[in-house]
């Protein structure tokens, strides 16, 4: 009894050694897909390989290999695997293995490209306000293999001073501390660690250009030491060392100029004397606004300014001023859920960066009747027509006086004429009329009554 049963648990024994080495034919695991296909040959790229059936085996005895080169197991599904590569001292395609303790799985039919690395050979611009958002644009080569490009901004505590600057600090901070001065190393800027890193991800827009937008950072950028660098995958590209012009080559030494942080910039309400009041535009004219440090970080062409849902195009950016050119017609005020009966005027909205500025609503000033006051028309409307009625009274007073007039030019002129006796004496005088209208000299009137009066008379008789 004892003999057959300790045969039976020995047969057991090889039975489940010899199932060891390997899955068991219904948990056997396939490999179906990798993503991405291609990426830079230093490494860094995150994989995914897809699958079925493959959580089989013990989890630590599960490695991933591309080319030959090992993958770095992150986790593992039923149905992904996903990993980190690792760099390669070739390019070109490679084939994907995956082994479960003793068995090994390869993907068939698709395989891994590594590509050159990607390469940084300009960044611009440097500056950026505290509250971030600028847009850094960046040229190079090879930027559409990496697969998260980053920007990553680290703030370290200031450089230690000298001894003698640090005793002369010492000494303003127990003044400020007794006597009201300069404070110490207290307030939002103070360090409470040794450092802090703000990351911001960046969009790849073509194998040769990305775009990334600058993280935001607090008050202790102002005096912290700022080093700015772009992760493409395990690569590190350091800004001062692109922002000159020059190839980065993954890190190299700082031949540009370095990333500074600014003062977030401030604008004004355009009714500063009131803000609930809508400011008067003219149409024609541009819009001014006030503010400060509005051109430390960022250019005219990166504002946004809307009245509405319509553009007021940027047209000078100062210090102290922005100036745009706002639509010829008032845009329509856009109409948001819940807002439909407030009032319709279009607010004026600036943004600069991550900054956004509500500065108040706008009315255009028109001459239509809708901006133009009931009483004014009114005033206006009796003003017209009085004016007409003078005018009436103008014309008709003066065409009956011009038609009176005409009639007295009109009527027949009678001239006395004396004539002359024998002894030269006056003869006697006699009336004749004469018709005088169609006249224009002195001379003519003459020769007129001459004719009228001398009428049958030779030449020779006739007065002159």
């Amino acid at each position: 009894m004892s003999s057959s049963s300790s045969s039976s648990s020995m047969m057991m024994m090889m039975m489940m050694m010899m199932k060891a080495p390997g899955p068991d034919l219904q948990s056997d695991p396939v490999l179906t897909s990798v993503s991405p296909l291609r990426g830079p040959k230093a490494g860094g790229s995150r994989l995914r390989i897809g699958g079925r059936r493959l959580r089989t085996g013990h989890a630590a005895e599960v490695s991933v290999s591309v080319g030959g080169v090992p993958c770095l197991v992150l986790s593992i599904e039923e149905d992904q695997i996903v990993c980190v590569s690792g760099s390669s001292n070739r390019t070109g395609e490679h084939g994907v293995a995956v082994r479960f303790g003793g068995a090994e799985r390869y993907l068939q039919g698709t395989s891994y490209h590594y590509t050159p690395n990607p390469n940084i050979t300009r960044a611009a611009p440097s500056k950026s306000f505290l509250r971030g958002g600028r847009t850094i644009r960046v040229t190079g080569h090879n930027l559409d293999v990496v697969q998260e490009p980053r920007l990553r901004v680290t703030l370290s505590p200031p450089d230690p001073l000298p001894p003698r600057r640090r005793r002369r600090r010492r000494r303003r901070s127990t003044v400020g501390r007794y006597g009201g001065g300069g404070g110490g190393g207290g307030g939002p800027g103070a360090w409470s660690r040794p450092r802090r890193i703000h990351e911001s991800l960046c969009t790849v827009l073509s194998s040769s250009a990305l775009q990334c937008r600058t993280p935001a950072v607090g008050p202790e950028a102002w005096r912290a030491r700022v080093r700015v660098h772009f992760l493409m995958d395990s690569l590190q590209f350091e800004f001062s060392s692109v922002s000159g012009g020059g190839g980065g080559g993954g890190g190299g030494s700082s031949s540009g100029e370095a990333f500074s942080y600014q003062p977030d910039p401030l604008l004004y309400p355009l009714n500063r004397k009131d803000r609930n009041k809508p400011y008067h535009h003219k149409p024609g004219s541009i819009i001014s606004v006030e503010g400060v440090n509005l051109d430390l970080a960022i250019s005219k062409e990166e504002v946004v300014a809307l009245i509405g849902d319509g553009v007021c195009t940027v047209k000078t950016l100062t210090h102290h001023h922005l100036y745009c050119e706002p639509p010829a017609q008032q845009p329509p005020r856009p109409v948001r859920r819940g807002e439909e009966g407030l009032n319709h005027l279009p607010e004026f909205t600036v943004q600069m960066g991550n900054l956004a500025f509500s500065l108040g609503r706008v009315q255009y000033d028109t001459q239509g009747p809708g901006s133009f006051p009931l009483e004014a028309q009114v005033g206006v409307g009796v003003g017209a027509s009085l004016v007409g009625l003078m005018v009436l009274i103008i014309v008709f007073v003066y065409r009956r006086k011009s038609k009176q007039a005409m009639r007295d030019y009109k009527k027949t002129l009678n001239v006395v004429v004396s004539a002359p006796g024998a002894d030269g004496g006056s003869a006697g005088q006699t009336a004749t009329p004469a018709r005088v209208l169609d006249c224009d000299t002195i001379t003519q009137v003459k020769e007129k009554l001459l004719e009228q009066t001398w009428k049958g008379t030779s030449f020779s008789q006739r007065p002159h």
